[in-house]
């Protein structure tokens, strides 16, 4: 990724602020690109929308036309919203009950360079509700996809990319390749540095393990920091911000992102047919679910 020209957004209209708007206003803003919005009207107007209706005193007649009232409302909310910043804006409505593929058609329809999508805390279980459409659109959607959480970015948080050096496809090398560039140019856009993660773990000679300082140890070492500072010649990430971790992968990565106040995480996806789609949509479900920061998924260019 070294341009964006089109953004998609996809809209939820069942929570009262989606920080989602916020993020693309900021990303078309410096990249003055235009926004294509879309929104699921299944829901205006229902209990489980924010922009909603009593539905208990109102006839179908009433309930309809105040329905088409708050999609009018919302409408105009978001034009006002990007139109202030003179932001070019195509709204979209969406009729269909099957919402990730009349998401997927749009994405074939206009081609844009990135797809953004909020995800929600579960209030209850403090657990991020993956939905359907998530599932879908991380297993199947061709364009770079951004998951946003219901918060704000840091001001001086980082843009990371996750990568594994260490391997024989020169499919995963140009992949690594383009998550790095990825990472390097947004974190130009917002105003951060980009970082680099990769973590690498043998139970033989694990962190917790007595022989951690032998002689395989030392050399499996070796070897991950070379493949990886191999990798990092092609671009110009600060050593500073790339962390080489020897441990469980999802524990570390966690830590680091905590710690270093990610805004972004960026991981790659090879996946050329549908048994492989489900292991990655699996590992992204599962990394979704913990994650402090938004998520963006990209897939290789032969996917």
């Amino acid at each position: 990724m070294n341009s964006i020209r089109t953004i998609l957004v996809i809209i939820d209209p069942t929570v009262l602020h989606d920080h989602v708007i916020d993020k693309a206003k900021l990303l078309a803003h410096r990249t003055k690109a235009k926004v294509e919005l879309f929104i699921n009207c299944q829901v205006i107007g229902k209990e489980s929308s924010y922009y909603r209706l009593d539905i208990r005193t109102a006839s179908n007649e009433s309930a309809q036309s105040g329905s088409d009232e708050l999609q009018e409302l919302l409408i105009s909310e978001l034009r006002n919203e990007f139109s202030s910043l003179e932001i070019p804006v195509n709204i979209d409505l969406c009729l269909e009950k099957n919402l990730p593929q009349s998401i997927l058609d749009k994405v074939d329809e206009i081609q844009p360079d990135i797809v953004l999508k909020s995800t929600h805390r579960h209030n209850l279980l403090r657990q991020t509700l993956i939905t359907n459409t998530d599932w879908q659109l991380i297993r199947m959607c061709s364009v770079p996809l951004l998951l946003t959480k219901p918060y704000g970015w840091y001001e001086n948080g980082r843009v990371v990319a996750a990568v594994d050096p260490l391997h024989n496809s020169s499919e995963q090398t140009n992949l690594d390749d383009s998550l790095i560039a990825a990472a390097e140019y947004i974190s130009e856009l917002v105003g951060h540095q980009p970082g680099v993660f990769h973590a690498y773990y043998y139970p033989e000679y694990g962190s917790q393990n007595s022989e951690q300082n032998s002689p395989q140890s030392r050399d499996m070492k070796r070897r991950h920091n070379r493949k990886m500072y191999e990798l990092l010649s092609r671009h110009n990430v600060d050593p500073e911000f790339v962390k080489i971790a020897n441990g469980d992968t999802k524990i570390e990565m966690m830590h680091y992102l905590e710690k270093i106040r990610a805004n972004i995480l960026i991981i790659g996806a090879l996946a050329r047919n549908k048994l492989e789609r489900i292991v990655v949509g699996s590992t992204a479900e599962k990394i979704l679910d913990d994650v402090p920061c938004d998520l963006m998924i990209m897939k290789s260019k032969g996917d």
